[in-house]
């Protein structure tokens, strides 16, 4: 891959990782039934653990710390032996999931990400999301079975506005975190995706992980059923 000087960039988000708590909910229940906590309980308590984990199961949670707190809340009333095992079986599930590396998404905006100006007219005019509000329109992110990372444009944007800084953000993106994933995903406006394509195919070279640029002409947000159409792999 070609060395970066510091040219122009535009800002970008931290890294958000993706907590997985939808696996974690999983390997959370499965690892606190092995704990020797457990195992000492009487048999009706262990029922209602396993009746108290089986409901912590049909829940959704928005981040790991959340799912922690409501378990919490949930087990220690009737098994108070258990908290101090509540954090090792947090523990030994995050060291599971944390063996398998996934995928980075760069968000740059485009009509993916895009939803109607006005929430009660759907006809109002469209204007670029934050990440946030198009990962919260996709909850089937959590079924792919691996990470899913982030990092997106503080100001996404449509992308008849994207050029050689964008470019060079999105490269020094790449170059920063390509060895700690196993490909990325950038998501793009469809008007110059091809542009965007063609030059990080320029800059970013000797690759042997998957680049998949992708955009849709139907906004992702009000429409989950929208037209995501695959642009390049470099």
């Amino acid at each position: 891959m070609t060395t970066l000087n510091s040219q122009e960039q535009v800002p970008v988000s931290e890294l958000e990782r993706d907590e997985r708590v939808d696996e974690l909910q999983k390997l959370l229940a499965k690892a606190i039934v092995q704990e020797r906590g457990y195992a000492e309980l009487s048999s009706d308590v262990k029922a209602d653990v396993l009746t108290v984990l089986k409901s912590l199961g049909s829940m959704r949670f928005e981040n790991k710390e959340s799912l922690v707190r409501v378990a919490r809340s949930l087990l220690v009333p009737i098994a108070p032996q258990l908290e101090q095992y509540i954090s090792i079986a947090l523990a030994n599930a995050s060291r599971q999931l944390a063996e398998v590396k996934g995928v980075l998404v760069i968000y740059t905006g485009g009509t993916i990400g895009s939803a109607p100006k006005d929430p009660n007219d759907p006809d109002s005019p469209q204007v670029v999301k934050p990440w946030k509000e198009l990962k919260n329109a996709s909850p089937q992110l959590s079924l792919l079975g691996y990470p899913v990372d982030a990092i997106s444009f503080i100001d996404p944007l449509d992308s008849c506005n994207v050029g050689p800084q964008h470019w060079r953000t999105m490269s020094k993106i790449i170059q920063k975190y390509y060895n700690d994933y196993t490909g990325f995903v950038i998501l793009h406006g469809t008007d110059s995706m091809v542009y965007s394509a063609s030059a990080l195919s320029f800059m970013l070279v000797d690759l042997n992980k998957p680049i998949v640029l992708t955009g849709s002409q139907v906004a992702g947000i009000v429409n989950p059923r929208n037209d995501v159409a695959l642009s390049k792999i470099l």
